[in-house]
């Protein structure tokens, strides 16, 4: 296969599941669909190299979340806060509670639980991609697991209280 088909090929298999990963870290559909196809762009400008390499989905979603980070920094300036951050209406089937919940984690630990519980990346896998050691994403995901058992806990009681006659 020539490179074009190689690059269209991880293409197919790997864009659909980073924008997800994305759209769940970033909170926004469009944004998380711009920062992924940025990181494809880079990903053919550096193709030579990197469709070398064993995992170069791995390496796609290191640019993407680097400029996620920097897409939410040039957001934030523009006054746009994750305190503004409001669960997206989606025709998939994404619970609205744990979006909402996701999004006043800590971007480490909502990357953390994003792609190994949504997208289904190992942890060691999962550390390379993000620079750090496995023991780091380790504990991202167990504070970010603990911290989603309580947002979604809250949530579920207020649930309860609203739903009792006084």
């Amino acid at each position: 296969m020539d490179k074009r088909g190689r690059f269209a090929e991880l293409f197919r298999a790997e864009y659909p599941g980073l924008v997800r990963e994305l759209r769940l870290i970033l909170g926004d559909q469009r944004l998380a669909e711009d920062v992924a196809a940025e990181g494809f762009v880079e990903l053919w400008r550096h193709w030579e190299t990197v469709g070398g390499f064993n995992r170069p989905g791995a390496w796609v979603r290191r640019v993407a979340l680097r400029k996620a980070g920097r897409a939410r920094w040039r957001r934030r300036r523009r006054r746009v806060v994750e305190a503004s951050f409001h669960p997206m209406q989606s025709a998939d089937d994404d619970n609205v509670d744990l979006v909402a919940a996701l999004g006043q984690l800590s971007k480490a630990q909502r990357t953390a639980v994003v792609m190994h519980h949504l997208g289904g990346w190992p942890t060691a896998d999962i550390a390379e991609v993000l620079g750090c050691a496995d023991v780091t994403v380790r504990s991202h995901l167990s504070r970010g697991r603990h911290r989603l058992a309580e947002l979604l806990e809250d949530r579920n009681q207020t649930e309860v209280d609203d739903a009792e006659p006084s």
